[in-house]
């Protein structure tokens, strides 16, 4: 193998100041091809050269007839160069002709980097067809030659399915062979499998091991992946904010879309001590997606989608989408179904619509289960479907995609569910004593302080209004009997239940916060100002009257107590103990991980009874679980009458039990509340 060909081995992989030192000592010893690299490095200002066009443009000039003289020669590497020369124009004038005649003849010569050129063209389809066996039968006479490049390339074949059936172990075992013998690329490619899982066990000790090797080979795609590594933790690395930004902005410099990517993501959500910029985050995604990157052309739709630091523009979002989406990534995909049901800038094309969800859904997009399940519940392009709308809400269930309200309402119509309990059984009872207006008011008020024995006495007035109205109202629809009553809409008594739990929540989570944050001095610019409690005066933040709580609802607590999952805010345990505005990551049963407010916390701690939750660690596996409950009700009933979707008759057995819930909620929740702790910070 000539220094030529090795010192291009080295540019493939991104090792630029190797190559550069092997084309010294290639020109040093004869190799006159390597002026070629040496040209094209002064010209890009790679391998610590400062970029020098007119140098460049001297050096490939000067030794041109060498490398005309060396192909008539017959010498394979003169040739590969003559086909980047009439491929990029720089000493003649482009010919794509003459550049290919050279690439073929080279090849046919058996120049391994000549082969990977000719097969990199059959694979993308540059200047042939695409033929992907014939991308295939190049890279193996390269790969035979002992090229690990072409090693890599076989391996991404057998991982993209390209020619061949996917195979991730043959992609494995292709790109070992590139490891082994020391290749950046084919050590930075095998650490992706182990990082994530693909075709063997998931191991990111392994995957940091392989990336640092390519990294001190200064493979960009490596240090990259290190980055991500370093950003969360993993491998057993300490979470290392610093060094992932380092990373990400060293090699985002040199055009990696993958960290342009990662850099603005950490941008748009202020993450590791990057103060939040929308405007930067745009611009990185940008410079990514030109790239053809499809994780960042999806955060760019989804930033027009969203109207997020630019104006809405559905147009430039599908636009985005669909150039993701194109590689089949999955957020993209389910956007794009998204746009297509709600008519977002296109017509409403249902059809489009589910064949977008089904795409996202076999790569595991959970959301898009949900989607395609509500437009089999309503018929919404297919024939309504309950039994298929039934296994696609449970399979979003099951996956962090909690649907458990409609998924009920669902086996309550197939029959699959037995609801002759709870509410719908004390109804039936109450029915049957044929009450007056004012005996049936008079039963359930003593049956709500029954109910809720002592707690009764701590709700406020206006709440136990609520409550006395929404079982009211409920028991007046029942006692119509179902043929009639199956006409009504019931979230005219679930409504008040609701309102019953949003204003008790409302007395704690609002009022009583803001008085504990005025009286321990806790400044308002210390929270987003997107927090409910908060509002700009003059210019600056300031807290709302505690009597000005229009902005709380069931919708915003989750927002208000900072409950994200994992996956939207990545706080590292280091993080959370060296800064004070998130707590712990609370885990439920091993999988799901979140974050909560700490000043939040340290308020809810001092007014909470210690005999109820008696470690700081209960509390926050409380707050998370309450929080997400109460979305779920709000997803459920406050939001759906506020939108003036009926809660037919066939939700009403459902509905009842929900009924139950909420009153078991507002029970449970103000149960663990000291009041005189309460009423010392509200009366001060």
């Amino acid at each position: 193998m000539d220094y030529f060909t090795k010192a291009k081995i080295e540019d493939n992989s991104d090792n630029y100041e190797k190559a550069y030192k092997l084309s010294l000592e290639g020109i040093e010893n004869g190799d006159y091809n390597c002026w070629y690299l040496i040209a094209r490095y002064n010209l890009r200002g790679l391998a610590g050269l400062k970029k020098n066009k007119s140098k460049a443009e001297k050096l490939f000039k000067e030794h041109f007839s060498e490398f005309e003289n060396g192909a008539k020669q017959g010498n394979s590497s003169s040739m590969l160069v003559l086909y980047y020369l009439y491929c990029d124009g720089f000493v003649t004038e482009i010919d794509i002709q003459k550049a290919m005649f050279f690439l073929e003849r080279s090849s046919e010569l058996d120049n391994s980097a000549a082969q990977i050129e000719l097969g990199n063209h059959y694979k993308k389809g540059n200047y042939f067809k695409p033929d992907y066996q014939k991308a295939i039968y190049w890279y193996k006479k390269s790969a035979n030659l002992g090229n690990p490049i072409a090693q890599v390339m076989i391996g991404r074949m057998y991982y993209e399915g390209l020619g061949v059936k996917q195979n991730y172990k043959t992609a494995i075992k292709w790109y070992k062979q590139s490891a082994k013998i020391g290749n950046s690329v084919g050590q930075q490619h095998l650490g992706y499998m182990y990082n994530r899982g693909k075709g063997v066990k998931t191991d990111y000790y392994k995957a940091v091991e392989l990336y640092k090797k390519a990294s001190v080979q200064n493979n960009i795609s490596a240090q990259q992946s290190l980055g991500y590594m370093y950003y969360y933790g993993l491998g057993g690395l300490e979470v290392d904010y610093a060094k992932a930004i380092e990373l990400y902005q060293k090699t985002a410099k040199l055009g990696l879309p993958a960290a342009q990517q990662c850099l603005g993501y950490m941008y748009y959500y202020g993450k590791g001590g990057l103060v939040q910029n929308y405007k930067k985050a745009f611009n990185l995604y940008e410079m990514a997606a030109q790239q053809g990157h499809a994780p960042a052309q999806q955060c760019l739709g989804y930033m027009y989608y969203k109207g997020i630091g630019v104006k809405q523009n559905y147009k430039k979002a599908i636009s985005y989408f669909e150039k993701s989406a194109s590689k089949e990534h999955r957020a993209a995909l389910h956007c794009l179904g998204k746009m297509y049901k709600d008519g977002l800038g296109v017509n409403i094309d249902y059809k489009k619509s589910i064949d977008y969800f089904l795409r996202a859904i076999k790569q595991d997009y959970y959301e898009s289960c949900y989607e395609l399940a509500m437009m089999y519940y309503d018929g919404l392009g297919v024939e309504v479907d309950l039994q298929k709308a039934k296994e696609l809400f449970e399979k979003a269930n099951n996956n962090e995609c909690k649907c458990e309200y409609i998924l009920n309402i669902v086996k309550n119509e197939l029959g699959e569910t037995d609801d002759e309990v709870g509410m719908k059984e004390y109804a039936k009872e109450i029915s049957n004593k044929n009450l007056t207006i004012l005996q049936l008011h008079n039963q359930l008020d003593e049956d709500l302080k029954k109910d809720f024995c002592d707690t009764w006495d701590k709700l406020q007035n206006e709440s136990k209004s609520f409550l006395k109205t929404g079982l009211f109202q409920y028991f007046s629809l029942y006692n119509l009997g179902e043929e009639i009553y199956k006409e009504y809409d019931f979230s005219s008594s679930v409504t008040p239940m609701v309102k019953a739990l949003e204003n008790e929540l409302k007395r704690y989570f609002y009022e009583g916060y803001i008085c504990y944050l005025k009286q321990n001095n806790i400044e308002p610019n210390k929270f987003n100002e997107k927090k409910v409690f908060i509002k700009k005066e003059d210019g600056k933040l300031v807290y709302r009257d505690i009597h000005d709580s229009d902005g709380f609802s069931l919708g915003t607590i989750k927002y208000l107590v900072g409950v994200e999952n994992k996956e939207k805010i990545d706080f590292s345990i280091k993080e959370l103990k060296e800064k004070e505005d998130f707590a712990t990551r609370h885990t439920v049963n091993g999988k799901n991980e979140y974050t909560v407010d700490t000043t939040i916390l340290d308020y809810f701690e001092k007014i909470s009874k210690s005999e109820q939750l008696d470690s700081r660690k209960e509390l926050i596996m409380y707050l998370v679980d309450l929080c997400n409950e109460v979305t779920s009700i709000s997803d459920s009933f406050r939001n759906k009458s506020a939108h003036t979707t009926k809660i037919t008759c066939g939700m009403a057995n459902v509905c009842a039990n929900y009924l139950i819930k909420v009153k078991k909620m507002i029970k449970n929740f103000v149960d663990i509340i000291d009041m005189n702790e309460f009423n010392e910070i509200v009366n001060k």
